[in-house]
């Protein structure tokens, strides 16, 4: 069942890369195909769909996506390219493993040596992508209170933010790296 669900999952993440790429569609369906690939992403990580582990659950990056797009996407109501770029930063790393893991349906894209190399430079640099996408949200946060700062941005979504994103930093391992790996480029500079 898990491949069978990570095989519609994989479709759902091209499906939405083509979405984002090609934005004069509707953007209620790449919040629909995300809120879609994160519950099946959850659902595929449990070991066992039947007994529920809350603590996987709630320190699972695809429910902080899931979070991200309920604040971010559906009631702030922003769909454009930069608000889906921590979650496009997200499907990629899913997009590259499931592409190179069923390199017999995606043969033709495989023969194409800056794809071939892309998809595994992608696989290779999980924890980079993941603390890649930890900075994005953080730099919207920083985005979403300037904008409510000037009265141009719900007051209510940039206080429910930086609490999603504590939250996601006290559970989240791949938010913990991004926060070390911004101390380690501030230290560094």
């Amino acid at each position: 069942m898990k491949q069978e669900l990570y095989k519609y999952e994989g479709y759902l993440k091209i499906a939405f890369f083509i979405l984002v790429i090609l934005p004069f569609f509707n953007p209620f369906y790449n919040v629909m195909i995300s809120v879609c690939i994160c519950t099946m992403g959850i659902v595929r990580q449990l070991k066992s769909p039947v007994t529920l582990n809350v603590h996987k659950i709630f320190s699972n990056d695809f429910f902080f996506n899931l979070i991200y797009i309920l604040i971010v996407n559906v009631y702030a109501k922003k769909t454009g390219t930069l608000y889906m770029f921590p979650l496009a930063l997200h499907f990629l790393l899913g997009v590259s493993n499931y592409i190179v893991q069923n390199q017999q349906t995606f043969g033709f894209l495989m023969k194409q040596p800056k794809f071939y190399a892309l998809m595994h430079i992608c696989t290779g640099s999980k924890e980079m992508l993941m603390e890649v996408k930890g900075v994005a949200e953080l730099g919207l946060g920083l985005y979403f209170f300037a904008l409510a700062a000037l009265g141009k941005f719900d007051p209510l979504v940039a206080a429910a933010y930086p609490a999603y994103l504590g939250y996601r930093y006290y559970m989240s391992e791949s938010m913990k790296g991004s926060i070390r790996f911004l101390k380690g480029a501030v230290n560094t500079a």
